[in-house]
């Protein structure tokens, strides 16, 4: 099957984009596990090969492929990055203002899908929905006013959508948005969803339930920090917290999320109990 696929995307598509498939896989695999990606990458080569009609083709190009094969892995073996610099997610930031779970918007910042501005930038939010004085007329509006706040404002494409929708048309005016590191805003499924599909990083604030569920960090198994990193030591020397993340974290208890940060920045992270472990993203 997998071949299958392969060969349909070079019968259908001149061969020059083949590198595009592979750019498009690297937000996924490549800062998930650098090794996988390699073998990805050269299997996709070796398959595109392969699957050629011509066996001339096929001759010239098989040990080719082979070859980078060979060579990524190797590349991925002997790639041993210091724990600090490895921290490479991406920072692209989506914050969600939902109620009862209930999404109502969202907003992207380009930059801010680091640990530390993530937990500053909700803490910024929960600020302004506490100093709020002029009540809101609903739950979409309070999110719109929240969002807002941060500097978060809608681009063209999303007045558009918002223009096409009496309902949602009710809220403008809204500022505009000035640039994607200061926000971008949507209230609209189509922009929503489109904040979803480039988002690295995802902080939902539920403004009915008054809980947050902060997901800006790494997460491995021991096996699977050690693939990475290959050091032992380091792992041995992070601290041990019981701790989970996973969890919605109530409006008054953040301040907890925000301490454990600071008390483990130095060793960029911590273990629990069963072995795994929390790597901030600096």
């Amino acid at each position: 099957m997998f071949r299958k696929i392969v060969f349909t995307l070079w019968y259908n598509r001149p061969w020059k984009y083949i590198p595009d498939v592979v750019k498009s896989m690297k937000k996924y695999l490549y800062t998930k596990n650098k090794k996988f990606f390699y073998w990805v990458k050269a299997h996709l080569y070796l398959n595109w090969v392969t699957s050629s009609p011509s066996k001339e083709f096929q001759k010239v190009n098989e040990n080719y492929g082979i070859y980078m094969l060979r060579g990524y892995l190797e590349e991925a073996r002997k790639e041993k990055i210091d724990y600090k610099r490895r921290i490479e997610m991406g920072q692209r930031l989506n914050v969600e203002i939902v109620s009862n779970g209930k999404l109502l918007a969202n907003a992207y910042y380009h930059w801010d899908a680091y640990t530390g501005i993530s937990l500053r930038r909700t803490g910024a939010i929960l600020d302004k929905l506490n100093a709020i004085q002029e009540p809101a007329k609903d739950d979409l509006d309070l999110a719109i006013k929240l969002l807002d706040s941060t500097g978060a404002g809608i681009n063209a494409l999303e007045r558009n959508y918002i223009l096409a929708d009496p309902e949602l048309s009710k809220y403008l005016p809204i500022h505009d948005c000035v640039g994607r590191n200061e926000g971008v805003l949507s209230i609209t499924q189509e922009g929503m969803l489109n904040t979803r599909n480039w988002e690295e990083g995802r902080v939902t604030i539920d403004i009915g339930k008054r809980t947050i569920l902060f997901k800006v960090y790494w997460e491995w198994t021991k096996e699977e920090y050690l693939d990475d990193f290959y050091d032992l030591e380091h792992y041995e020397h992070l601290p041990t917290i019981d701790y989970d993340l996973e969890k919605e974290i109530p409006f008054d208890k953040f301040e907890e999320v925000k301490n454990l940060y600071t008390s483990t920045i130095d060793t960029y992270g911590f273990k629990r109990p069963d072995g795994s472990v929390i790597g901030w993203i600096e």
